[in-house]
């Protein structure tokens, strides 16, 4: 019996597909190869930005293939490995017995995995207005601040094979990411993690259900976790990221915050800054498939250390004739 190889394409794969009209190529290639093409929603979101109405409607198009396996968010994945976490080292953090929520979550997976790609073909314009609203002042800060850490590395002179020995300390903070802290070398992606999701967290609270405002984490995460609780001691969630949690348990969050890290002696811009979302569902797949130089380097550079198993990144590069890219993803996948 052969075994299904699952894969994720990146978004320009996924132009080259819809510019040429090649869908029906792709089904073809997938039923007589065992392959299973795996469509992830941050691919969708980055092509509904797409602005010629024309084109994005071909790339939507060959995107909502019936045999495509729809995947989670990347945020629902990664929440969903915090709450097994939190479940095991945190029990005072989940909510007391009958008081889950499940309605609103499972909405939100109705909408992600059904719905947005149900109607993104008619409401693409509604999605990237509503997406531009929601993302652009986050994707310009993140990009500024990426920009700054850029700067820093290179001054350095930091490698990124020395990421994983990459450690900080927090003698001259009492107050934020100091609590917690045993006086020890923390690794550097805890201490990001810690930082990030205290400061993400404590913002989105703040913002009502179904509102304009962002509150991807909170939305995810209070299925079973109570944010005030979480928030409650800034001592005790600094503890869980520092000591507490095993890589291998959040890989996602593990990714998200290294990746940016192998980014740094790179040319910097707000695509950059997005990459982990694409670049997370290396667990989510056994190939994952993109024409991005940078993002190519990056992935393999870091998931040399991965603390799970992680797919195969694999760069395609196809030159100026971009109608043959079905048959490179076949020979790709033959290597």
């Amino acid at each position: 019996m052969l075994r299904i190889v699952r894969v994720v394409l990146e978004t320009p794969l996924w132009s080259y597909i819809g510019d040429h009209g090649l869908r029906r190529e792709l089904e073809l290639f997938a039923e007589s190869s065992d392959v299973q093409i795996c469509t992830p929603p941050s691919v969708l979101l980055e092509v509904v930005n797409t602005p010629q109405r024309q084109v994005r409607a071909r790339i939507i198009d060959a995107l909502r293939s019936k045999l495509w396996v729809r995947l989670p968010t990347e945020a629902d994945s990664q929440c969903a490995e915090i709450i097994a976490a939190a479940r095991r080292l945190r029990p005072q953090w989940l909510w007391a017995a009958g008081a889950l929520r499940m309605d609103y979550t499972a909405s939100l997976r109705e909408f992600w995995q059904r719905r947005i790609w149900r109607d993104a073909a008619a409401r693409a314009d509604d999605y990237a207005a509503h997406y531009k609203a929601v993302m652009s002042d986050s994707v310009r800060l993140v990009s500024q601040v990426h920009k700054e850490n850029a700067w820093q590395f290179r001054a350095d002179s930091i490698r990124v094979d020395e990421l994983p020995n990459m450690v900080v300390t927090f003698e001259n903070d009492k107050v934020g990411g100091g609590q917690g802290w045993r006086g020890d070398p923390i690794q550097l992606w805890r201490a990001c993690a810690a930082e990030v999701l205290w400061r993400i967290l404590s913002v989105q609270r703040l913002a009502p259900r179904r509102s304009i405002e962002r509150r991807t984490y909170v939305d995810w995460l209070e299925e079973s976790l109570s944010i005030d609780r979480m928030l409650s001691s800034r001592a005790d969630f600094n503890t869980f990221w520092y000591y507490d949690v095993a890589a291998a348990n959040v890989p996602r969050t593990w990714l998200q915050e290294n990746l940016p890290l192998a980014q740094y002696d790179r040319r910097i811009d707000p695509n950059s800054s997005v990459d982990w979302q694409h670049g997370l569902y290396v667990y989510d797949c056994d190939v994952f498939l993109t024409s991005d130089k940078r993002l190519h380097r990056a992935l393999c550079k870091v998931l040399e250390f991965s603390p799970r198993p992680a797919s195969r990144v694999e760069l395609m590069q196809l030159g100026r004739d971009t109608s043959k890219v079905v048959e490179a993803i076949g020979r790709v996948l033959e290597s």
